[in-house]
């Protein structure tokens, strides 16, 4: 029998992709995002949808109506560069409205929780790979308020018995990305690319990521969920590219000698990134399937049709 299932944010990019597996699988899926970022047309007609606001009041009913067994707490404020100009606001949402989604899951006996953390977490820190074990320097709000959360889960395993996993994501890419933001270069890089136009790069192109297919990022929650690990992991490919490697690797997959521009770095931006997953696969028995230039040729295939 399937599990009852909460996924907020699931009308947005990784979340959508989350969605259609779960439901795909025989689960009751729930759907709550309020459309800021999500998308209608990425609701999975197979899950309920409730439009609401994770800070709501609200929100209590729809945990006593449904009595989940598992909670995916996607929905989050995810631009780092407005993160750095407004931080009170990225505390309001990441912080505050992911405490309220967490004391509910407390209150209502949820089984597992699974939250979305973030390589921002690192920021810039000097072990690279990085793993779940060394210090953490988070170097925006974004980064401060993924690492706040990991620290309130765990004072609630330990004091509260709430199960839960915090995922430390690395740089997450795929079809369904929103191209207009900050947080998703290669979305962006990809629509600019089939456009016609220029991208930017802000830095000299050496910044490095560590790029993990939206597929794989789905099926690590999943397991996540399915396991009893509790506490953080990371979530990446152990494969570090610099940005202009991302971009020559764009030109395969396009087939387009394209330029690019070259712009002021952005403060608050992590120089490397790159994540040690052997824990990953030790307790969660994950390791990514896409490759850089298959997970390429998805993405470009699907906004070319769009």
């Amino acid at each position: 029998m399937g599990k009852s299932i909460l996924v907020t944010g699931g009308a947005g990019f990784i979340g959508s992709h989350l969605v259609d597996a779960l439901v795909l699988a025989g689960h009751v899926v729930v759907v709550v995002d309020d459309l800021s970022v999500g998308k209608k047309m990425f609701l999975n007609k197979g899950a309920r949808f409730s439009k609401k606001d994770i800070r709501s009041e609200s929100m209590d009913a729809l945990f006593k109506k449904y009595q989940f067994d598992w909670v995916f707490h996607l929905a989050a404020h995810k631009s780092i560069r407005h993160s750095l100009e407004h931080p009170s606001y990225d505390a309001d949402i990441n912080i505050m409205g992911s405490l309220n989604i967490i004391e509910l899951a407390v209150k209502y006996g949820v089984e597992r929780l699974i939250f979305p953390s973030s390589a921002a977490v690192y920021g810039n820190c000097p072990t690279i790979p990085s793993h779940e074990n060394i210090n953490v320097y988070p170097i925006s709000p974004y980064g401060i308020s993924k690492y706040s959360i990991e620290l309130y889960l765990n004072f609630l395993r330990e004091h509260r018995g709430l199960c839960s996993a915090a995922l430390r994501f690395s740089s997450v890419y795929g079809p369904r990305q929103d191209t207009s933001g900050d947080a998703g270069v290669i979305a962006v890089f990809v629509h600019k690319v089939i456009k016609g136009e220029t991208p930017t790069v802000f830095g000299d192109g050496t910044q490095s990521r560590d790029f993990v297919f939206v597929g794989d990022i789905v099926r690590a929650a999943i397991l996540a969920a399915e396991s009893s690990y509790c506490g953080v992991v990371n979530v990446g490919t152990n494969h570090e590219i610099s940005l202009n490697m991302l971009l020559d690797s764009m030109r395969r997959a396009s087939g387009k000698n394209f330029k690019v521009e070259y712009a002021d770095w952005v403060p608050g931006e992590i120089r490397r990134s790159l994540l040690d997953n052997s824990l990953a696969q030790r307790v969660l028995g994950w390791a990514p399937e896409v490759s850089l230039d298959e997970g390429l040729r998805r993405t470009f295939e699907y906004f070319r049709a769009k």
